[in-house]
């Protein structure tokens, strides 16, 4: 409504769907995925981020699955800053 009211000339066009849709139209080009991954070398961190998953696969239920193997293989490992810590999780 408010794009509308902003561009009266203009047509407004919204796609409405689900979230499963949603993730179908972010596509990430196979050049472009290193740059959903990170590395902080001083910390012993990897990042991931596992949005790149639904463009390849488009089906949300590839995050669970990355999701679920990545604290499979990362959950007992211990942050050496905080050894009671888990490296998936959150501060």
């Amino acid at each position: 409504m408010g794009c509308q009211l902003a561009h009266p000339d203009r047509a407004v066009k919204v796609m409405a769907d689900d979230v499963n849709s949603a993730y179908r139209n972010a596509c990430i080009h196979s050049g472009s995925v290193h740059l959903f991954t990170g590395h902080i070398p001083e910390d012993g961190v990897i990042i991931i981020d596992m949005s790149a998953g639904f463009g390849w696969t488009g089906s949300s239920g590839t995050y669970n699955i990355l999701g679920g193997v990545v604290a499979f293989v990362h959950g007992p490992a211990c942050d050496v800053t905080d050894p009671a810590g888990s490296l998936t999780t959150t501060r």
